[in-house]
């Protein structure tokens, strides 16, 4: 068999896997629901800075730079560098401040293997945050990379002014402030900055879901009998708003079970045990018998209860007395790389990644390795669909799929791309291409889109 041959039979089997899987799982946040990812990011960046400049007044100069603050990227909190990868963990891309690292001093810190015995600092990192290395996993943290990219540029212009060394120790500082903004602004669903300020205007950060993804909702519940659950790190409170926005008010009646306050990754990584589920009977618990113990979820109950916590064995244990099956197959769709996609492999689900960077127009001309040429700016309707118009766009940090090099005329993965490759058995740009795909036919009969399961949506 050809590889060609291969990839086509994987799609094929792929497609049917997913067409007939008895649970599929969905993540909230940026993923069965869109979001305004420039307005949300505005208004996370203005909740971060709101505390920041109460301890660090010279940010207040600091702007929100969407071209240099993309998903995926490494801040190594010990010398203030914010880095991209390779699918080896190589860095490939630094940047101090707002001066590009030369790739001498990017190999002496990171890649020098002539001293004996010597590790990479990198030889660990595996997409989660540690003492030293940060990731801007999702939407929610880009925002942060162009707050430390300032607090880093104003530290240099400091050193080279009173003519002493950086004081590195600061970046942990800022870190443990940045997280003291984070708790400040989202803990509290009554007082926070952000929550304020969505509930509001929800139009302003995030979209309806279309009709067509509520009816395959419910012709696969109906027809199919697939149960679906939603699955959030999301607090009730918050689900509850951003749900009854983007569903509507019977936004219940197209789900089988909610689960909030998940904490993934850690809801796919704990044992049996260890993560007990509790029943809320409100989405806005204030009594302790709003809180009740219970062993397990349930499926199909009241619109007002819901539950918390828990763990994805416990979910298992009861779909399959549901379904009167020893095994059953499960799909969870979602946008976190690490919490939605790598954890829920580890327990051997099927996973759809979504991936917005996939209908980004220099994505595409990247993919295509057109140079020198005029992109195409993405613009969003009110309906949340793209519309795009040709402009002029400033992409720093190059594809966040591939790295190009024509001079050596190589293309090889990003560190992501390959968690991605070897984690995510389907890859679409949002839950609309992901109805679209299950509903196409060619993907049964060998007229396949290519690379192997990855939907294009739109190209």
């Amino acid at each position: 068999m050809s590889k060609i041959e291969e990839i086509i039979n994987t799609e094929i089997k792929l497609h049917q896997q997913f067409k007939n899987v008895n649970v599929i799982g969905f993540d909230m946040d940026m993923a069965i629901v869109r979001y305004n990812n420039n307005e949300t990011a505005t208004l996370i960046y203005e909740c971060v800075l709101e505390h920041l400049v109460t301890v660090f007044p010279f940010l207040k100069e600091s702007k929100l730079d969407f071209s240099f603050s993309k998903r995926g990227l490494v801040i190594d909190l010990e010398l203030g560098l914010i880095l991209k990868l390779d699918n080896k963990k190589r860095v490939i891309k630094a940047f101090r401040g707002k001066s590009i690292v030369s790739k001498e001093e990017i190999d002496s810190i990171y890649h020098d293997e002539k001293v004996i015995g010597s590790e990479s600092p990198l030889k660990d990192y595996d997409g989660s945050n540690s003492a030293r290395f940060f990731t801007m996993i999702s939407f929610f943290e880009t925002p942060i990379t162009s707050v430390i990219r300032d607090f880093m540029e104003y530290q240099n212009s400091e050193s080279i002014r009173l003519g002493k060394p950086i004081d590195y120790s600061t970046f942990k500082q800022l870190a443990k402030e940045i997280s003291i903004s984070f708790a400040k602004h989202f803990n509290d669903f009554t007082t926070g900055h952000y929550y304020t300020s969505f509930k509001k205007d929800p139009s302003k950060y995030i979209y309806k879901v279309s009709n067509r993804l509520k009816n395959w909702l419910m012709e696969i519940r109906s027809k199919n009998n697939t149960k679906v659950i939603l699955i959030t790190n999301s607090k009730s409170e918050y689900c509850h708003s951003v749900m009854e926005y983007s569903f509507g008010e019977n936004f219940r009646d197209y789900f089988d079970c909610i689960i909030v306050d998940a904490k993934k990754p850690e809801f796919f990584k704990s044992d049996i045990n260890s993560k007990p589920f509790t029943k809320l009977m409100t989405f806005y618990p204030k009594e302790k018998s709003d809180y009740i113990e219970c062993s397990n979820i349930e499926l199909g109950v009241s619109h007002d209860t819901i539950f918390k916590g828990g763990n994805i064995h416990l979910v298992l244990n009861k779909l399959k007395d549901h379904f009167k099956k020893d095994q059953i197959s499960f799909c969870y769709v979602g946008d976190n790389l690490i919490g939605d996609v790598v954890a829920p492999k580890q327990v051997k689900l099927m996973t759809v990644a979504i991936i917005e960077e996939i209908q980004d127009p220099d994505e595409i001309i990247i993919l295509k390795r057109e140079k020198n040429t005029k992109s195409q700016e993405v613009q969003v309707n009110s309906e949340g669909l793209v519309e795009r118009s040709t402009g002029k766009t400033n992409y720093v940090w190059g594809s966040f799929f591939h790295i190009h090099d024509d001079h050596e005329n190589l293309s090889i993965d990003t560190f992501w791309s390959s968690i991605l490759r070897d984690n995510a058995d389907i890859v679409v740009y949002g839950v609309d291409t992901l109805v679209e795909y299950y509903y196409q036919d060619k993907f049964d009969n060998k007229d396949t889109l290519s690379p192997c399961a990855v939907v294009y949506g739109g190209y």
